[in-house]
C-alpha cells in the first residue's frame, strides 16, 4: 500500500505555527488572560489601597473573568486533550462554581446601612 493511500489521522491540519485554522492567532489569547490579570491586579490593589473604599464585588467579579480567560487560554493551547463539549462544561462549571463562591464573600464583605427617610421640605421629584 502506497503512502497517498493511507488516510490521514487528523482532519485538521495547523499552520506553521500551531495554531488551527479557524482559530485565533497566539497574541489574542495571551492579550484575554493579561487583560485579566491586569484587571485582577487592579480590583486588588484598589481593593486594599489605604484611603480608599473597598470594594469586594469588583474583586469578585475580576477573579471570575481571570479563571475564565485562563481556563480558554488553556483550551486554547491545548494544555488538556478534552472533547469541545466537554470543554464548554468545563468552562461553565468552573466559571459558575468560581462566580457563585466569589458572590458569597462579596457578599459577607458588604454590608448594608439603613437608607435616610426622605425630608419633607425636599419632596420627591417625579421620574425617581
Amino acid at each position: 500500500m502506497a503512502a497517498a493511500d493511507i488516510p490521514a489521522t487528523s482532519t485538521t491540519s495547523t499552520t506553521a505555527s500551531g495554531d488551527e485554522p479557524g482559530r485565533p492567532p497566539v497574541p489574542p489569547r495571551i492579550a484575554a488572560l493579561l487583560g485579566g490579570l491586569t484587571a485582577l491586579t487592579g480590583a486588588v490593589t484598589a481593593h486594599l489601597w489605604p484611603g480608599t473604599k473597598q470594594q469586594p464585588v469588583a474583586v469578585a467579579g475580576t477573579v471570575t473573568a481571570f479563571v475564565s480567560a485562563t481556563l480558554s487560554l488553556g483550551i486554547g493551547f491545548a494544555w488538556w486533550q478534552l472533547t469541545q463539549s466537554q470543554n464548554a462544561s468545563l468552562i461553565g462549571l468552573v466559571t459558575t462554581l468560581v462566580a457563585v463562591a466569589s458572590a458569597l464573600v462579596a457578599r459577607n464583605e458588604v454590608k448594608a446601612g439603613n437608607t435616610p427617610a426622605r425630608s419633607a421640605a425636599r419632596p420627591e421629584r417625579p421620574g425617581r
